[in-house]
């Protein structure tokens, strides 16, 4: 996904060099694919929640 945001970003560059960092582009990216999955071929997808306590502990760890 981070690559598909990184062309994505470029690909959308304003000229006021307004850039959006990759992971909310890439989110971004995702959320609609979800959504355009759902609305027109009745597709639910689901997203594991198991891991995500121990990788928020990461992240806020990580942030000084």
């Amino acid at each position: 996904m981070r690559l598909e945001a990184r062309g994505f970003n470029r690909a959308l560059r304003h000229p006021t060099e307004i850039l959006f960092p990759e992971p909310i582009t890439g989110g971004f990216v995702c959320a609609a694919t979800v959504s355009l999955l759902y609305s027109f071929a009745n597709v639910e997808v689901s997203f594991s929640l198991e891991i995500r306590d121990f990788l928020l502990l990461y992240f806020f760890a990580g942030i000084r």
